[in-house]
């Protein structure tokens, strides 16, 4: 069974929309629209056609030959969806003649992408189009067996207002991960937030939003010509999209509001799992997790940890991979054999988008005014692990490229992790993005147990591990302010060059990881193409490219400053607090402003001056 599958945007405009071709249980392509557009998040069109047409191109796929095309989303075709799908017709050349609901995409996919014989599958979000929140059950035997919807907003929901409570935007709840770090545990906030939800008899969180939206603030502040992020310029999600939330943090500083959430987050994942478990008297120790929630690395370190589960969170775990969701859900549903499509023993590849061969990449090159120089693998890997360790910022562009928002090795930027002004020379040549927002390490699985507590293994970026004592001031740039890592387990046989990369890293420097990136700029989706790639070396964010089997370097020295290095943690703090309260003044929120100077600054005339007028 060949299908094809598309999560399109069926409101003005959606987010995340993607696409995949899947053979039976096996995916040709898979590919978000984002990268390729360069939009980042929110399209406002509604079928994925560069998509469409790069799987075309990379796969040679007849779409005459396509069994099945599959719309990801909505409970069924009715006549308003027919309607928006007239440019998906003009490409597919063919009806859409299957539909796979949100949740049930998530869930297949975070099943079906496992090797679990058994397991317990839980999907939660902030919502879809077939008007759920997300389902838990059971599969074994090669069956799903539906346990209950999730009818009512839950934890993503709660999170997502609290990113707007903190003063950050759409598509920004990774900021309050990232930030919980450097905050405290209020007990006081905890109790006022945990009175916000409930219960229900099958275990599930309810949380009883305040559904008093207001208008969407417009800061033109925020708008870039050179690239498109319309929900930093039109802000739907801010400090007033939650009055009860708004008024409940008030007096606290964001880093404190994030620590506090985050851990209300964790606890009440755990809670409502066990509860669920409870109730259906559920005994295997195997979870498959899907949905927007499970981006969240602490909760699935919670989960895993506390539980003592072994746990499946693929890449794109929110939207970003839908399609493939929906595309294996539909393979499924029509074979017969159940049980041997269901494939044992394997590792899901997450590098399943567009693919440049050498003569391609060299056509680009001549393009530009570059030096480059091809070099066979072997002295490829061997020249950008010396570059790294000299203390190089390099780019890495090399086979398929990976799936979902998490840099796997395949469109990466590299930097040595033994530095600790690694993580801030990253941060000032290309991220540009919060000094609070961590980075994480790509760590050979054969090293992985001497580097992190509670190892297991976790090729997809989607846990986050404690790392042990000794090996802290070994990798300071790749460890995050509490201790932990996001870490990105390499196994050779889901990427060679990546793997024998890191590995002559080590026969360098002894140390088995290297710090890994998105390849990308803050604002905007990773590089897709050999020339997004190339830009980013001549506009100076990164010292050097490494692409197919050329290494490419500027003919002018990049005379990037690196004296711009960031401050100690405190004065960013301090940086963030000023730029929080002044969001408060611009919203006139000034009996805040009064308790938060009391709470955290009493003893600062400066404040005190500038604030309290």
């Amino acid at each position: 069974m060949l299908t094809l599958a598309f999560y399109p945007s069926l409101e003005l405009s959606s987010h995340d929309l993607n696409l995949a071709l899947v053979k039976n249980n096996k995916v040709l392509y898979s590919y978000e629209e984002q990268k390729l557009s360069k939009t980042q998040s929110k399209e406002a069109k509604y079928f994925p056609e560069r998509s469409f047409i790069d799987c075309l191109n990379l796969t040679k796929f007849d779409p005459k030959k396509i069994d099945k095309f599959c719309l990801v989303g909505p409970n069924k075709l009715d006549n308003l969806i027919k309607n928006l799908l007239w440019s998906s017709k003009k490409y597919l050349l063919a009806k859409v003649n299957s539909v796979c609901p949100h949740h049930r995409a998530h869930t297949a996919y975070s099943v079906l992408t496992s090797n679990f014989n058994q397991c317990i599958f839980w999907t939660l979000d902030a919502g879809g189009e077939d008007n759920n929140y997300g389902e838990f059950g059971i599969f074994e035997n090669g069956k799903f067996r539906f346990l209950h919807k999730i009818l009512n907003p839950s934890l993503p929901k709660f999170y997502f207002h609290i990113t707007g409570a903190c003063g950050f935007s759409d598509f920004e709840e990774g900021k309050i991960m990232g930030l919980s770090g450097y905050g405290k545990f209020r007990i006081d906030l905890y109790k006022k937030f945990e009175k916000l939800f409930s219960f229900d008899n099958f275990g599930n969180v309810h949380y009883h939003e305040d559904n008093t939206y207001q208008a969407s603030e417009i800061d033109l502040s925020k708008y870039d010509p050179n690239f498109y992020r319309p929900f930093k310029a039109i802000k739907y999600l801010n400090r007033n999209t939650s009055k009860e939330l708004k008024s409940i943090t008030a007096g606290y500083l964001p880093q404190d509001i994030a620590k506090t959430a985050q851990i209300l987050c964790e606890n009440y994942a755990i809670l409502s799992l066990k509860k669920m478990i409870k109730k259906y008297n559920i005994q295997t120790k195997n979870i498959a997790l899907g949905g927007g929630l499970f981006l969240n690395i602490l909760v699935n370190k919670k989960i895993r940890e506390e539980l003592n589960f072994n746990i499946n969170v693929p890449p794109g775990v929110n939207d970003m991979c839908l399609a493939i969701g929906g595309a294996l859900w539909t393979n499924y549903r029509l074979n017969k054999k159940k049980k041997e499509f269901f494939s044992k023993n394997y590792f899901f590849s997450p590098y399943q988008g567009p693919f440049f061969k050498n003569n391609e990449i060299k056509k680009e090159l001549m393009q530009f005014n570059l030096n480059f120089k091809f070099l066979e693998k072997n002295n490829l890997y061997k020249n950008a692990a010396k570059d790294i360790a000299k203390g190089k910022v390099i780019g890495w562009f090399q086979g398929r490229a990976e799936i979902g928002p998490r840099a796997l090795g395949a469109r990466s930027v590299l930097a040595d992790p033994r530095n600790k002004k690694s993580k801030d020379k990253v941060n000032l040549l290309l991220k540009k993005r919060d000094w609070f927002m961590p980075y994480a390490p790509s760590i050979l699985e054969d090293d992985a147990q001497y580097y992190l507590k509670n190892y297991c293994f976790s090729p997809y970026m989607n846990i986050a591990f404690d790392v042990k004592e000794d090996i802290k001031s070994k990798i300071p740039s790749a460890i995050h302010v509490d201790g932990t890592s996001r870490a990105h387990i390499v196994k050779k046989i889901l990427n060679k060059d990546f793997y024998l990369l890191i590995n002559h890293f080590k026969k360098i420097t002894g140390i088995s990881c290297i710090l890994n990136t998105s390849f990308n700029k803050h604002g905007l989706p990773i590089v897709s193409t050999p020339r997004d790639a190339i830009i980013y070396l001549l506009e100076g964010m990164i010292d050097l490219l490494y692409i197919g089997n050329f290494k490419v370097f500027l003919k002018l020295p990049n005379n990037k400053l690196y004296s711009k290095i960031r401050t100690d943690d405190q004065a960013q703090k301090n940086k963030l607090s000023i730029q929080y309260m002044n969001l408060l003044i611009k919203n006139k929120e000034k009996k805040n402003i009064n308790s938060i100077v009391r709470r955290y600054f009493k003893n600062s005339k400066l404040i005190k001056k500038t604030f309290l007028k």
